[in-house]
């Protein structure tokens, strides 16, 4: 159960950074916004927090997270939205995962949420 919880902890965080870099950036897309929200939680729970977390700790983590963000919101939205706003996007969205995992990857520690599928 606390996987679960964790896991929409980073789902609500992720998706309140990608509004928040749509509004920076001019998407107004919100299903674009949505799936981005979706795809980098899942994979940047799988990677990052079940991977990398354990093994290098919070700040590798936390890079690695930004840049896997950044990535795949760029590959998502430049095959729907064309524009340079499209960088602007994927950098912004990465600064601010990158903030957001620094103080959920604190949080996860302190309250000993675990990144364990089985638990």
């Amino acid at each position: 159960m606390k996987t679960y919880l964790a896991l929409g902890i980073k789902f609500a965080m992720t998706l309140f950074a990608a509004a928040v870099a749509a509004l920076i950036s001019g998407l107004t897309d919100w299903w674009l916004i949505l799936l981005v929200g979706l795809v980098g939680a899942i994979v940047n729970f799988i990677i990052g927090d079940m991977v990398i977390l354990p093994g290098f700790g919070n700040i590798v983590a936390t890079i690695g997270d930004g840049i896997t963000s950044a990535l795949l919101a760029y590959v998502i939205i430049i095959r729907q939205w064309a524009g340079v706003s499209v960088l602007l996007f994927a950098i912004s969205f990465g600064i601010l995962v990158m903030i957001g995992e620094y103080f959920f990857h604190r949080y996860l520690k302190g309250k000993k949420l675990s990144t364990n599928p089985l638990e």
